[in-house]
């Protein structure tokens, strides 16, 4: 694969297509490439065109993505932006008394998923509750949180969102 992509900048070329660069590579090799892709981009003011289905490959090294399904663009954006943070759902991790915290704010209609393998919380909070009924939930069965930001959406979710909407 390196082969091949010194192949390519043989001609100092100013547009670079590359489709599935890792393919093939160990664990290290992998990373070793992608940085390469990168250096590429930043140093020589290449453009670099990914093709690639390795959604964390095309996190590290690209800027913007162009999601297509079926040969249709179903998505097309900032990476920073398709991944921006989401309104209404956070990542949250307790000191203790989870089970009984997690009833409190189920009956308030918070929906919630356990994160792997960080073992934190996603919660979604229903229109018209606020961060603050959270804490106050967890103070009131005595506990703490002890890490709270909001949630960010994954590429693959986005993706996934994405194939949904089309």
């Amino acid at each position: 694969q390196r082969v091949k992509l010194a192949q390519a900048l043989v001609h100092d070329p100013k547009l670079l297509f590359l489709d599935e660069p890792t393919n093939g590579l160990d664990p290290d090799g992998r990373i070793e490439m992608l940085e390469l892709v990168r250096e590429v981009a930043s140093r020589r003011g290449v453009t670099v065109i990914l093709s690639s289905h390795l959604l964390p490959d095309v996190q590290h090294v690209c800027d913007r993505v162009v999601m297509i399904n079926r040969g249709r663009v179903i998505r097309d954006g900032r990476l920073c932006d398709l991944m921006a943070p989401q309104d209404h759902r956070f990542e949250m991790r307790l000191r203790d008394m989870e089970p009984e915290f997690l009833a409190k704010i189920s009956g308030r209609g918070v929906a919630w998923v356990k994160i792997q393998p960080s073992g934190n919380l996603q919660v979604t909070l229903p229109a018209g509750m606020g961060t603050g009924d959270l804490f106050e939930a967890a103070r009131s069965v005595g506990t703490q949180v002890r890490h709270f930001r909001p949630s960010r959406q994954s590429l693959e979710e986005a993706f996934i969102e994405a194939i949904g909407e089309g």
